[in-house]
C-alpha cells in the first residue's frame, strides 16, 4: 500500500505540464517497511539505519518526467542526529526529573491535605506530561530541522540540486509559540500553526539548477511523449507518509 501510494501520489503530481513518477519495487518496499521496521522494533539502534533505509528507498526511486532522483544521505548522518538527540533527551530527563523530584519531597513533607500517597500517583503524571512537552517543543524541532537539511541537501534530480537551511532555533520558537496559542485557544489554532510550521519548512528550501532548466524541460517533454506512461500498476489509495 505504501508503494502504491507513493506511485499514485507522484504519478498525480506535476510540474510545467510534465508527471512526476515512481519506480520502486514491492519486493524492497517489504524489506524496507516491514522487514527492517519490525527489526528495529527489537533492536533500537537500527531506528537510524532504518529511517535512511526508507528515504534511500523513497527519493532513489522518484523522477521528473524520465530523470531519476539520487540520495546520497550516509547512515552516519542519520546516526549522529539521533545521537544528539538522545543526549538531548537525557540532559532533558535528568532536569525535569531533578526538579519534579525536589518538588514532590517538598510538597510531601509539607502536605497536610492531599495525602502522600496522592502526591506519589499526581506527581509522576505531570512529570510525564512535562517531559513530553519538552520533547515536542524542544528536541522535536532540532530533529526535524537536522533531519530535512540532511535529507534536501543530499537529494538530487539528475545533476540539479535541492538545499534546505532550516534553523533548529527557528523552528523551536515556531514550534513553541504555536503551542501556547493552541493551549490558549483551546485547540483553535491548530490549522494555522499547521500551515504556519509548514510555510517556514518549505520556504528554507530550494531548487539548484545545473545548467539551462529551459533545456531540461524540453529534453523531457520530448522523452516523456516518446516513451509515455504505465498507469495500470496505479492503486487509488492515499496513505499520508
Amino acid at each position: 500500500l505504501i508503494k502504491r501510494s507513493l506511485q499514485f501520489k507522484l504519478f498525480n503530481s506535476s510540474y510545467r505540464g510534465l508527471r512526476f513518477g515512481f519506480d520502486g519495487e514491492t519486493g524492497s518496499a517489504y524489506r524496507v517497511f516491514l522487514g527492517l521496521t519490525a527489526l528495529a522494533s527489537f533492536v533500537g539502534f537500527l531506528w537510524p539505519y532504518t529511517h535512511h533505509q526508507i528515504k534511500k528507498y523513497q527519493h532513489e526511486n522518484s523522477r521528473y518526467g524520465q530523470t531519476k532522483f539520487s540520495f546520497s544521505a550516509t547512515p552516519g548522518q542519520y546516526y549522529k542526529i539521533y545521537l544528539i538527540a538522545a543526549l538531548l533527551g537525557l540532559a532533558a530527563l535528568f532536569l525535569v526529573g531533578v526538579f519534579f523530584g525536589a518538588a514532590l519531597m517538598q510538597s510531601m513533607a509539607s502536605a497536610d491535605g492531599l495525602p502522600r500517597s496522592g502526591y506519589a500517583v499526581v506527581f509522576p503524571i505531570i512529570f510525564l506530561i512535562v517531559l513530553f512537552i519538552v520533547y515536542q517543543t524542544m528536541i522535536g524541532p532540532f530533529i526535524q530541522a537536522r533531519l530535512q537539511n540532511v535529507v534536501w541537501n543530499n537529494t538530487k534530480l539528475g545533476e540539479h540540486a535541492f538545499v534546505s537551511d532550516v534553523s533548529a532555533r527557528k523552528l523551536f520558537a515556531i514550534t513553541f509559540t504555536n503551542f501556547i496559542l493552541i493551549i490558549l485557544t483551546l485547540g483553535l489554532y491548530k490549522p494555522f500553526a499547521t500551515i504556519r510550521l509548514l510555510r517556514y519548512r518549505l520556504a528554507t528550501m530550494g531548487f539548484v539548477p545545473h545548467g539551462s532548466l529551459e533545456d531540461f524541460l524540453a529534453g523531457q517533454s520530448r522523452q516523456q511523449s516518446a516513451t509515455g506512461e504505465e498507469t495500470a500498476e496505479m492503486f487509488d489509495v492515499d496513505i499520508s507518509f
